[in-house]
């Protein structure tokens, strides 16, 4: 039963409406995002990247983003804790499905996906004062995510639209508590 039901569900939204045939767009994005990534350990902060689409039918388009942006971690020292710097790269794609309005006009669409986190800090020595020092080596991790979210969409022209992203990660690996993601920017279409 359940997976006539995902069959029938799946095949209502990818099969393409007549009427809409001239709607199926690639779109590209520029974005800003304010990220948390407390559960791999780094403070809140701004990325910059970018996003690419394609609209298959009326209701279903995919999407994929890439975000780039520098974190510090806190790392615990006798006494005392001190920041490294760290570099952060996420990949995330998803599905969008339309539930209210119409594509070339303003729209709101749930988004359900899955991506990377990827961090990369440097080779850091840090001073102990009367202990001398410590070298912390380089080191790099990932991290996949499961996302939920929201994609707003606000016409400026024909092909150009503000577009608003919130999401929610919730890590593969087991987790205290989920991060969030919040990201806009300008959906261009070219075709």
């Amino acid at each position: 039963m359940r997976c006539t039901l995902r069959v029938i569900l799946l095949s209502a939204l990818l099969t393409p409406d007549p009427s809409h045939c001239q709607d199926r767009t690639l779109f590209v994005s520029p974005l800003i995002s304010y990220d948390t990534f407390q559960t791999p350990g780094f403070a809140n902060g701004i990325d910059l990247g970018a996003g690419a689409g394609l609209r298959i039918s009326r209701s279903l388009a995919l999407s994929a983003t890439v975000t780039f942006g520098q974190r510090s971690q806190t790392f615990d020292l006798i006494g005392e804790s001190q920041d490294v710097n760290a570099r952060i790269v996420s990949l995330a794609g998803s599905f969008e499905i339309l539930f209210l309005g119409n594509p070339g006009s303003a729209a709101l669409a749930a988004t359900l996906g899955a991506g990377r986190v990827s961090s990369t800090v440097d080779a850091q020595t840090i001073s102990l004062g009367a202990l001398g020092s410590l070298t912390i080596p380089a080191r790099s991790s990932a991290r996949g995510f499961l996302q939920a979210g929201l994609a707003g969409e606000l016409p400026i022209s024909a092909d150009l639209f503000v577009v608003i992203l919130p999401s929610a990660r919730f890590y593969t690996a087991p987790s205290t508590s989920a991060d969030f993601s919040l990201a806009g920017g300008l959906r261009v279409g070219i075709l």
